[in-house]
């Protein structure tokens, strides 16, 4: 799941340090976690689509 960061945070189990304005990885209960605590904000993903295509119709003539 992908957040974006709200507010500059050091990540207590890796140690490393999200900047403000950075897209981090988050398992889903992580971002629970940080979302709850104004952290970060979850970015809504779309599932991919293909797009389809149309056949012309015929008309009657």
């Amino acid at each position: 799941m992908k957040a974006t960061v709200l507010i500059s945070y050091t990540d207590k189990y890796t140690g490393e340090v999200h900047w403000q304005g950075e897209t981090v990885e988050l398992t889903a209960a992580r971002a629970k976690e940080l979302t709850a605590s104004h952290h970060v904000a979850v970015i809504e993903e779309k599932p991919k689509t293909t797009r389809r295509r149309t056949t012309a119709k015929k008309t009657a003539e």
